[in-house]
């Protein structure tokens, strides 16, 4: 029997991107500041959520980064051994500042796009990812001067589903069926003196 193949799901390739622009985002946040803003006031995300059109955070909890697909941007390619599949992927940035909240935005929009156009493999997860789409625009929300952006991308990865891979009959035991892990026992390694002919 095989191991069972590849299961990449829409929600993986949302933790990947999400993951990415967290990671990268210190370093990042400090050479926005350098370039646009004095130092030490532009904050880092205070509301992270991912999966569905809805960000999972108040307003309270700004900067905001929401990041959800709405699946395969294109039909996936057959490969040798499995399928290669594009996803589409929209990152949502959100902000509030008294002054200017379109602008922040666009700042930190700005920055997501370079994380991710820079770091398209998604820290070696994925096969590339291409910039799209891109809009910032000020939120029609009472009481709060928030504003909005959507970038889009589409992330190729290899290996979505596999096709020389599962068990050939479905077994009766199927926790019994599973590949277990080898167990490294002991290590043994042995050195043999070798006379020199040299002088």
């Amino acid at each position: 029997m095989s191991a069972i193949g590849p299961m990449l799901s829409k929600r993986e390739v949302e933790r990947w991107v999400l993951e990415t622009i967290v990671e990268f985002t210190p370093v990042y946040l400090v050479e926005l500041q350098r370039r646009t803003q004095p130092p030490g006031t532009l904050e880092p995300w205070l509301g992270k959520s991912r999966g569905g059109r809805t960000p999972r955070f108040v307003s309270g909890q700004l900067p905001g980064l929401h990041v959800y697909s709405e699946g395969l941007a294109d039909a996936p390619t057959r490969v040798a051994g499995g399928w290669d599949a594009s996803w589409a992927v929209i990152v949502n940035v959100f902000l509030s500042d008294t002054q200017d909240a379109t602008g922040l935005c666009d700042d930190y929009t700005a920055m997501v796009r370079s994380i991710l156009t820079e770091h398209e493999s998604l820290m070696g997860r994925a096969d590339g990812l291409r910039w799209a789409d891109e809009d910032v625009r000020e939120l029609d929300l009472p009481g709060d001067t928030i504003a909005g952006s959507a970038i889009a991308v589409i992330v190729d990865t290899h290996d979505a589903a596999g096709t020389d891979t599962g068990p050939d009959e479905p077994p009766a035991n199927p926790y019994a069926a599973l590949p277990q892990p080898a167990d490294i026992v002991d290590l043994t390694v042995e050195v043999e003196a070798v006379a020199s002919t040299d002088g």
